[in-house]
């Protein structure tokens, strides 16, 4: 399978940090949809367990007055076109030559605004996704995010002179690997379990923005920085 996101991870090597290269790889089309089924069959089993759907809960929140108003929803209307429009000045602006000072600075508030604008879309939307958050639908998501995990995180090791792929989890079945995923979030101490710790955060963010459609292996790296700039600066 072809990588989808390599990135480099440190984890402890007795009083030293071992530096590791780490990725998850793009699933073929055939394991897409077999994602997809397993969401699906999570989330049938989560309604049959009580939960409520985003739909549900909407309706809920509609009967007493609503998610959000109209007036929240043109701000975030608003903020899409801001931010579509500081990236189309970017991309039009970073690919030209020759640029006056006046365009520099452009170019320069455009950077910014786009990582601004960015972040405060991602705000609103962690706001509506907290209220959802237990649905059956996030925790669905959430499972299958992990389902993601399971079968596409490798690391890399020098093999003789080549340098090659191990999956972290190696269980022939996927319960094999699930049961494999729990314990090393529970023992904490070997190299895998170091390697899960330092890599997962990523890992599942690359893994996230592939399945919205967000990225491929083509702009990952720089969508992940975005991610990673946005959170910063929102702490």
């Amino acid at each position: 399978m072809r990588s989808l996101h390599e990135f480099t991870i440190s984890i402890p090597d007795g009083k030293k940090k071992q530096k590791v290269r780490v990725g998850v790889f793009k699933l073929p089309m055939v394991r897409m949809d077999a994602a997809r089924h397993y969401y699906g069959q999570q989330y049938n089993q989560l309604i049959s367990e009580g939960f409520l759907t985003r739909a549900m809960i909407a309706k809920k929140f509609g009967d007493i007055g609503g998610m959000q108003s109209k007036q929240d929803t043109d701000a975030l209307q608003n903020l899409v076109s801001a931010w579509i429009e500081a990236q189309r000045v970017f991309a039009l602006l970073g690919a030209a030559e020759n640029l006056d000072e006046d365009q520099k600075e452009r170019l320069k508030q455009a950077e910014k605004d786009i990582a601004n604008f960015q972040l405060q879309i991602s705000t609103y939307q962690k706001n509506i996704d907290d209220q959802f958050a237990s649905s059956a639908d996030a925790h669905a998501e959430e499972r299958m995010m992990r389902w993601f995990l399971i079968h596409t995180l490798f690391y890399k090791e020098k093999v003789g002179d080549n340098e090659e792929n191990f999956a972290l989890f190696d269980g022939a079945k996927f319960d094999d690997k699930l049961n494999q995923y729990y314990e090393l979030k529970d023992e904490g101490e070997s190299k895998n379990a170091a390697i899960l710790a330092a890599a997962e955060k990523e890992a599942s963010q690359a893994l996230y923005l592939f399945w919205q459609g967000l990225a491929d292996e083509t702009n990952m790296a720089a969508k992940i920085k975005e991610f990673f700039k946005a959170e910063k600066e929102a702490e």
